[in-house]
């Protein structure tokens, strides 16, 4: 859900810079269907569906589709199709020499012919000269000639700019930059990514995955005089919107990728990015009236910390200044809508760790008690697949499809959790089964699910009402749960504490 998440980011700048979010040209995965009678350009977020269905194309199926091709060269969908086949499945079916080809030659037909088209917002339109097997430094070299002719075109749109700049956002930073900047000129909804790629400089990530996690960074990258440069730029910008785009990236991926690479190499980067991400996000607050976005990226950042800190007096100061920017950032939100139930949760689940009892236990209620009503609503409106749906009310239901079971289990075990702290273990026990209890579980199917109320009824020696929790989440936890469940299932019947990992923090 990370994109709907970006969308919404999205438009909390889109108030800043003082444009209506409908009407910014955003990155690939936030633009609409383009208009058209044939519907010959869709949106990139429809591409990349696409491109995910040649995933799964066999050798012959990729021929009878590249013949179709040469003769109908305006079928966007087939070539989608294409690209993703050459990108995930290629390899395999083809070998390298032909894969690399293919990819290469319909990216290059797309810069020539249609160099605006969102299809080159999508991961598979990108060649990179080096580092993994699909590296193609000859067909990177072309690439960007043929991009720099288009961008260096008087007339170049908005749209052609930003697919430069997402070619070359991770090899060559410097150049997407200049093009998101030039872009955001005509568009000032390009912020997003010239904040992305510039949070990206200064960190050093070189890499991303499919699901745009990145790789670790490269430190000696991040020490470069470049990396440098860009940190001043930031440090001395008075351009709020530029600030805030940059601390969200410097805090989300940025620290993901310093902790990889501290990881690997025990070296402790030229920058720490949540250090920069906080400072950046406090002058955003000096700049423009930020609220409650600044609040959020502040409350991350504590909560970040907290994760890593060693003593229990900063875990406990740093639970409370988290608590404190997420009561300012949600003061105004009310606590019955469907719409706003992330937020809320965030809240409850801060204020218990902040020692608030009392509203965490309030929020926790409330948010059990919607969810009712939330599957209700859900039961009543189309999928958000359905195209005569506006963005908002899609984005609204998405949101709710991913909450309803989010609060569902967390509210749950949150209640578990203050009634343990009560002293009413009975309470605790019942709604930690409760909290293993849903429909579909979907949202759960990959990280799992939390483990923090099992682990302090275990404390208490209520192994039984724990291995029936096991069982519960076994239904739904279907992406690599079996063998943790079986595991944790084992270490409890032994009478040994299991190590629930990351499934604390979930």
């Amino acid at each position: 859900m990370a994109r709907y998440a970006l969308i919404a980011f999205a438009s909390v700048i889109a108030l800043i810079i003082g444009v209506p979010f409908t009407g910014i040209v955003t990155p690939a995965f936030c633009q609409e269907p383009a208009a058209g009678e044939d519907g010959a350009q869709r949106g990139a977020a429809q591409y990349e569906l696409l491109a995910r269905e040649g995933f799964r194309l066999t050798k012959e199926q990729t021929a009878s589709l590249e013949q179709a091709l040469a003769k109908t060269p305006e079928d966007f969908d087939a070539r989608a199709r294409l690209m993703g086949f050459y990108f995930a499945a290629g390899l395999k079916s083809l070998g390298a020499e032909p894969t690399i080809e293919a990819r290469r030659r319909h990216i290059l037909w797309l810069i020539a012919n249609h160099s605006d088209s969102p299809l080159l917002g999508t991961p598979e339109a990108t060649l990179d000269a080096r580092g993994h097997s699909l590296a193609d430094p000859e067909g990177y070299q072309q690439a960007k000639k043929a991009w720099l002719e288009q961008t260096a075109k008087r007339d170049a749109s908005a749209a052609v700019l930003g697919n430069a700049g997402h070619y070359f956002r991770l090899p060559d930073k410097a150049l997407a930059m200049e093009f998101y900047a030039r872009a955001r000129k005509l568009e000032p909804g390009w912020v997003m990514m010239e904040g992305e790629v510039m949070a990206f400089a200064v960190v050093g990530i070189m890499d991303m995955n499919d699901n745009g996690f990145p790789g670790p960074a490269d430190l000696s990258e991040a020490s470069s005089d470049f990396a440098k440069s860009v940190r001043q730029q930031l440090e001395s910008t008075q351009d709020a919107a530029l600030l805030i785009v940059a601390a969200h990236h410097l805090s989300a991926r940025g620290f993901m990728a310093q902790k990889m690479a501290e990881a690997r190499t025990r070296e402790k980067p030229p920058v720490d990015a949540l250090d920069l991400a906080e400072s950046l996000y406090k002058r955003a607050q000096v700049l423009v009236p930020c609220k409650p976005d600044c609040n959020y990226g502040l409350a991350e950042i504590y909560e970040r910390r907290a994760m890593t800190a060693t003593s229990a007096d900063d875990k406990a100061a740093l639970a409370r200044a988290r608590y404190e920017q997420l009561v300012v950032a949600t003061a105004e939100l009310p606590e019955d809508d469907p719409a706003y139930t992330r937020q809320l949760l965030d809240l409850a689940r801060a204020g218990f760790d902040a020692g608030d009892l009392d509203r965490a236990e309030v929020l926790a209620k409330k948010l059990v008690a919607l969810a009712p009503k939330m599957k209700q609503e859900l039961a009543g409106t189309p999928s958000e697949t359905d195209q005569q749906m506006k963005p908002d009310q899609r984005l609204r239901r998405m949101n709710m499809r991913w909450a309803v079971e989010q609060i569902w289990h967390h509210g749950h075990l949150l209640l578990g959790r203050v009634a343990l702290r009560r002293g009413d273990i009975e309470a605790a026990k019942t709604d930690l089964l409760e909290a293993g209890r849903l429909e579909d579980g979907r949202n759960f199917s990959s990280s799992g699910p939390n483990m923090a109320l099992a682990k302090e009824l275990l404390e208490k020696g209520e192994k039984d009402t724990v291995l029936q929790y096991f069982e519960l989440c076994r239904k739904f936890w279907t992406y690599r749960g079996a063998s943790a469940l079986d595991s944790w299932t084992a270490a409890v019947r032994k009478g040994e504490m299991p190590n629930f990992g990351a499934n604390l923090f979930f």
